[in-house]
């Protein structure tokens, strides 16, 4: 199902650009119903990762990011990071 289909590249470089926030909506009533969330900027995240910011057909044009997509990269960061600490631990050991 599906086609072209490579690894993440510089997952761990992504993932470090990224900033987490917590915010609050504008709108009164989303914020009474939902109070302090936590998440991404969109605008921060599309020079970075555009593949997971979607822009809305309203004459607004407001993005928003689409969180599910970002599992991969999450994964490939995750994997690049354990590496590098295997690394270490091998090394540790060595001088130990």
């Amino acid at each position: 199902m599906k086609r072209d289909v490579e690894t993440i590249p510089n997952a761990l470089e992504k993932v470090l650009a990224l900033r987490g926030v917590n915010f609050r909506w504008k709108d009164e009533k989303n914020d009474q119903e939902q109070g302090l969330r936590m998440g991404l900027i969109a605008q921060e995240v599309e020079p970075i990762v555009p593949e997971v910011v979607h822009e809305s057909d309203s004459p607004e044009k407001l993005k928003a990011v689409e969180y599910q997509y970002l599992t991969g990269l999450l994964v490939e960061a995750i994997k690049v990071q354990q590496k590098e600490i295997d690394e270490l631990r091998v090394l540790l050991n060595e001088r130990q």
